[in-house]
């Protein structure tokens, strides 16, 4: 299955799930802030903010073959690219996201006290922070 994986550049999330459970890694590029509240509940889940990916991209492994997901799929082929011209060959996209990933009911991780709530971007804050921050965000 794994060979057939990068002759094409968007995966649904199914496909992209069946491709985490035969060794890919999912490459989570969304804000800090969005990794509050749900995460992907897979083996391998790598995160670089697409802030920070042109600094970061190097800690990834090559070797690995690579599942990029961010909120809905808007940035994800951007960041699948620039991976390519940087020598990475085993780089794919996840269609529709972690969003499209939750519609599927795929494994994930959630702390719905930090589900993010407000009327636009700017106002975003945790529904129910705790000094002791998100029980599912990466460390």
């Amino acid at each position: 299955m794994m060979n057939q994986f990068f002759s094409q550049i968007s995966l649904s999330p199914r496909e992209a799930y069946e491709y985490v459970k035969d060794g890919a890694a999912i490459v989570d590029i969304r804000p800090e802030y969005e990794t509050s509240f749900r995460v992907f509940d897979v083996p391998e889940v790598i995160y670089l903010p697409y802030s920070i990916y042109r600094d970061e991209f190097y800690s990834i492994p090559k070797q690995t073959p690579l599942i990029i997901a961010d909120s809905v799929g808007n940035q994800c082929k951007i960041v699948a690219s620039y991976l390519i011209e940087q020598g990475y060959s085993q780089v794919a996209c996840m269609a529709g996201g972690i969003v499209e990933w939750d519609r599927a009911g795929l494994p994930l991780k959630k702390d719905g006290d930090y589900e993010m709530v407000g009327g636009c971007a700017c106002r975003l804050q945790p529904q129910k922070p705790r000094a002791a921050g998100s029980a599912v965000s990466p460390k």
